[in-house]
């Protein structure tokens, strides 16, 4: 069971629970495919996005955007991505470890952590695999085939 703190505005607050766990939950509010229930309002703006962070082992805050912190529609497909995050997103993604995704693309164990950390940072993940998998919903890599770790 999940804990929500459900914030539409800044007037209202909503105390929730879901039977989903917290990062499939997380995930689903910051890809835009959560609604509240029926009854709860939803955001003040039409257009307006709502962002989900974790709180405690399995309470989450769901929050609406500033206007200001809404990203532009014309931004580019990966994000902000480079080539290299890519690559080694790609690697993990087909379940290499990080010593595996070092040795393939010539670089040091250190240096893929640090890129895995922006990755992360990118897509507002709180894991590798949140970010994959939410990479993979953009089509920036292929997702982990079952009974691979990730």
């Amino acid at each position: 069971m999940t804990r929500i703190l459900y914030l539409p505005s800044e007037h209202a607050f909503y105390t929730l629970d879901s039977s989903l766990p917290p990062g499939r939950l997380i995930l689903a509010v910051n890809s835009g495919r959560w609604f509240p229930p029926t009854g709860i309002p939803r955001p003040e703006k039409r257009a307006a996005a709502l962002r989900a962070v974790r709180l405690g082992r399995s309470t989450i805050l769901i929050f609406q955007l500033m206007e200001n912190e809404l990203k532009p529609s014309d931004s580019h497909p990966t994000g902000p991505l480079g080539q290299r995050q890519i690559d080694v997103l790609q690697c993990v993604a087909q379940g290499m470890t990080t010593r595996q995704v070092a040795a393939r693309l010539g670089l040091s164990r250190r240096t893929v952590y640090m890129h895995l950390a922006a990755i992360r940072r990118s897509f507002s993940a709180l894991s590798t695999a949140e970010a994959i998998q939410r990479a993979a919903e953009l089509g920036l890599c292929q997702p982990p085939t079952a009974g691979k770790p990730v």
